[in-house]
């Protein structure tokens, strides 16, 4: 099926070649144009202006969706479902587009290297705030949650320059050979235990370089008072949960629908 956010949002591609026709004027232009033209339009942008949240899971059947819907029971969040791993494409982009500026850069362009590459970043985060679709009214926090990243750790470093002020919780499964077995029932393959292995491994050792940005939230810790730490930890008060869902259970693809929060969720004001 088409790669789509978890709240309906029309197709992944359809997006890219409205973002086309938009941003360059030709719905088939390459998608390097498209990024080179944005970051021209949106140089100018405030980086943290969104608040944003992403899930980061190694591979699936770890509870990512039990996050992100105990995330959106919770008033204000808006938390997207996967895109079918855009921000490696985005990356590559990214790399291609720097890299041909370096070559062709001159100090007389009237805009330096660092400029460019901040409007690169101001672009991608207004294509993943289209890709995931329009947040209702009332959302305070947005994002998205994805199993793809593989075992590079130039895309995390990505996703810290283009969201500099965002908040990430990696979520894990410690047994791997039960995350085997889940993937196996549910989607008929086999997954290779050394690459699951490796890809927690970079997300745990991630995690904790980044400890200020990152939470880490193994499935096998799942409890309420874990998903009440991390709502204080996203500046929220008023409410809290009172059970945790399981989503997708039984190998199947199953969103909770119950209500897990109490209380009147709202955002806490920072000082100054």
């Amino acid at each position: 099926p088409p790669a789509t956010g978890s709240r309906g949002s029309e197709p992944r591609s359809d997006v890219v070649r409205r973002l086309k026709q938009r941003y360059t004027g030709a719905a088939d232009a390459s998608l390097q144009s498209l990024v080179d033209s944005a970051a021209n339009a949106t140089g100018g942008c405030n980086l943290c202006e969104n608040r944003w949240v992403f899930i980061l899971s190694p591979g699936g059947r770890t509870g990512s969706t039990t996050v992100m819907d105990m995330l959106n029971a919770a008033n204000g969040f808006y938390i997207a479902g996967e895109n079918g791993g855009v921000m490696g494409d985005l990356l590559d982009m990214y790399q291609g587009i720097v890299d041909h500026r370096l070559k062709s850069f001159h100090k007389d362009s009237g805009q330096s290297l660092h400029s460019f590459e901040r409007g690169v970043f101001c672009a991608v985060q207004s294509f993943t705030r289209e890709l995931i679709g329009a947040a209702p009214p009332g959302t305070h926090t947005i994002g998205f949650k994805e199993i793809r990243w593989g075992e590079s750790p130039e895309l995390l470093a990505f996703m810290l320059k283009a969201f500099p002020c965002a908040r990430f919780v990696v979520n894990t499964r410690s047994n791997i050979g039960q995350q085997v077995r889940s993937i196996r029932g549910l989607w008929g393959k086999s997954a290779d235990r050394e690459t699951l292995r490796k890809r927690a491994d970079l997300l745990r050792a991630w995690q904790s370089e980044h400890a200020d940005k990152a939470r880490l939230l193994p499935v096998e810790r799942f409890s309420v008072q874990a998903f009440n730490d991390l709502l204080h930890w996203f500046d929220v008060r008023g409410c809290w949960f009172t059970s945790v869902c399981h989503s997708n259970a039984q190998n199947g693809y199953k969103s909770s629908r119950k209500q897990h929060v109490a209380g009147h969720c709202r955002l806490q004001e920072k000082p100054g």
